[in-house]
């Protein structure tokens, strides 16, 4: 019993010197931030919807002149991923932002170009609000989601990302947010 007990401590051994050799050593976290921005389309200018089904008129996707012609960011997602060094860390962070970038592309043009798919996506986020409402209500709370997916028609201009911001996190060493609160019963 001994035996096998030595032969697995020297098989263990390494394991718990890695373990314990990670745990003493710095990691890095890199974040960063994805947006996308966007028009708004004059809303007297309407065009027929080509896609089968569509809901007949839709706003077109030249934009608008003035205020409404300023283009408009949206934050679509805060990233932040963590490695051994740096490098590991940006390189599984930019894995991660490039996965990012579709999804903001996408959701972006169904919010804001594709006017039938607004109006689908709206409907079936409220279909158990939708469901228990009478009919003359069930008619007016589709009218007004309609009209906002119209106001908000327009056209998306592309995919921002922030650049990496990466820091080093050491294990045992206080958080900010703790350094703080340590901080206020002093004062008082």
């Amino acid at each position: 019993m001994c035996v096998k007990f030595r032969s697995f401590c020297w098989f263990c051994a390494p394991f718990v010197a890695f373990l314990h050799s990670t745990n003493v050593q710095a990691e890095f976290a890199c974040k960063s931030d994805v947006s996308y921005k966007w028009v708004r389309t004059d809303k007297n200018e309407t065009t027929v919807d080509p896609t089968p089904g569509g809901s007949g008129k839709a706003p077109t996707a030249s934009p608008a002149v003035g205020r409404q012609g300023e283009p408009l960011v949206v934050r679509f997602s805060g990233i932040e991923r963590v490695g051994k060094d740096e490098v590991e860390a940006k390189r599984i962070l930019e894995s991660e932002i490039s996965r990012q970038k579709v999804r903001a592309s996408e959701i972006c043009l169904r919010d804001h170009e594709a006017f039938g798919a607004c109006v689908a996506t709206k409907l079936s986020t409220k279909s158990s609000t939708l469901n228990s409402l009478s009919f003359s209500a069930r008619v007016e709370l589709e009218r007004a989601l309609t009209q906002e997916c119209q106001g908000q028609q327009g056209r998306c201009l592309g995919v921002e990302v922030s650049e990496p911001n990466c820091r080093e996190l050491v294990s045992g060493q206080p958080t900010p947010a703790a350094d703080t609160k340590k901080a206020d019963p002093k004062k008082k």
